[in-house]
């Protein structure tokens, strides 16, 4: 397939990221236009990058938690999105800050109450950005169809925060999905595919 611009944006920060500048650079009409930061730039772009619903798991604790609190769909919900309960039985939750190590407030909700989804769940790359980048950046001659398959590796987790923070390696995970739903396993973390 050719002429995708979303892959070709990827492959032009790839190219600018292996170039001798590190920059992605065009000329027009005698001018020079240069985006610098490439690398930066194309771990934001992957972490924009739309997954398709096969790429994703979620940890049963989440799952659970969310069915107590919402009969809404999950996958509707993300990042500063204002979750509202719809339990008459009061749910405990834990709401975290940022990056917090520990919940700034255990908290019940109830029937009415809400919280911020990204307080209490967490969406993770099972494989590091930082992986995925080393891959694409390593690719000899950047094309559609290899630098789509690595794209295809990319997995994220819908966890909950607590979770998150129980995780012993977050950043130095190896480029192999099996061994990194054992680790989850291995922490007590038991993950299911997206249904």
């Amino acid at each position: 397939m050719t002429g995708n611009k979303v892959i070709g944006l990827i492959i032009d920060f790839i190219k600018a990221i292996q170039s001798e500048e590190k920059a992605l650079i065009s000329y027009e009409n005698g001018n020079k236009y240069k985006i610098c930061s490439p690398k930066y730039l194309l771990g934001q772009i992957i972490r924009q990058y739309e997954l398709t619903p096969r790429q994703y798991y979620i940890s049963e604790n989440a799952e659970f938690l969310w069915e107590n609190v919402s009969t809404e769909n999950i996958w509707n919900y993300y990042y500063r999105k204002y979750v509202k309960c719809e339990n008459d039985v009061p749910v405990s939750i834990q709401e975290f800050t940022g990056n917090a190590n520990t919940p700034r407030k255990i908290r019940e909700v109830k029937k009415g109450d809400g919280f911020i989804f990204r307080d209490v769940f967490h969406d993770e790359h099972m494989i590091p950005i930082s992986k995925i980048i080393e891959k694409l950046v390593s690719l000899p001659e950047p094309s559609y169809d290899n630098v789509k398959s690595i794209l295809d590796s990319i997995y994220i987790c819908r966890l909950l925060k607590s979770e998150d923070r129980i995780l012993p390696i977050k950043y130095k995970r190896p480029f192999d999905l099996q061994k990194v739903i054992s680790m989850y396993n291995s922490a007590g973390i038991k993950i299911n595919k997206r249904r």
